[in-house]
C-alpha cells in the first residue's frame, strides 16, 4: 500500500501519465486483496478514468490490456460489495475489448470475472458459459498459469448449481 501510494506521488502530471494510470491499477488490486472494496474502486475508476479512448488496447507495460484488466477488478469488486447492475456494462465492455484486440490472456480474464460475478451472485447456470469460453481460449491459446483461476471457478460454478437443484 505504501509503495502503490508513493508511486502515485511519484507519477503525477501529463509526462507520467502512463505510470500513474499503473500506479491506480496496482493500488486497486491490493485494495481489493485486502476487502476494501470501496478504495479499490474507487483506485480503479481513477485508472480507467485516464486511460486515453484511443488508447483503450494498450497494455501499458502490463500482462494484458489494461482498460481490460481494470474493468474486470472493478467487476469483482462491484460484485463484492452487491452492486450487481453495475457489473454487467463493465463485464460486456471488457470482452468486447478483449476479443477486438485479440488478446488471449486478457479474453480469459475477461470471461473468467462474468463468470466469477455469476458465481458470487448465485446465478450458476449464468455462470457456466463464460467459465466454459474462457477455458476454451486458456486451452488453445496455451496459457497455462490461468488454468487454475478458471477451472476452480468453474468446478464451484458447477458445484454449486447441481447443489441448488
Amino acid at each position: 500500500m505504501i509503495a502503490g501510494k508513493q508511486a502515485l506521488e511519484h507519477t503525477v502530471g501529463p509526462r507520467n501519465i502512463e505510470s500513474n494510470i499503473v500506479a491506480h491499477y496496482f493500488l486497486g488490486i491490493a485494495y481489493n486483496n485486502l476487502g476494501q472494496f470501496e478504495l479499490s474502486i474507487a483506485e480503479l475508476n481513477q485508472a480507467l478514468s485516464l486511460i486515453p479512448k484511443d488508447r483503450k488496447f494498450d497494455l501499458f507495460g502490463t500482462t494484458g490490456i489494461l482498460s481490460v484488466l481494470c474493468k474486470i477488478w472493478l467487476i469483482r469488486g462491484l460484485a463484492q460489495v452487491g452492486h450487481f447492475s453495475e457489473t454487467l456494462q463493465y463485464g460486456e465492455d471488457a470482452i468486447q475489448t478483449a476479443v477486438e484486440r485479440d488478446h488471449p490472456f486478457s479474453i480469459v480474464y475477461a470471461y473468467y470475472a462474468v463468470g466469477a460475478v455469476a458465481v458470487i451472485k448465485g446465478d450458476f447456470d449464468q455462470a457456466i458459459a463464460p467459465l466454459e469460453r474462457g477455458l476454451r481460449v486458456c486451452e488453445s491459446a496455451e496459457i497455462p498459469v490461468q488454468r487454475p483461476l478458471i477451472v476452480s471457478c468453474l468446478a464451484a460454478g458447477l458445484c454449486l448449481r447441481r447443489s441448488h437443484r
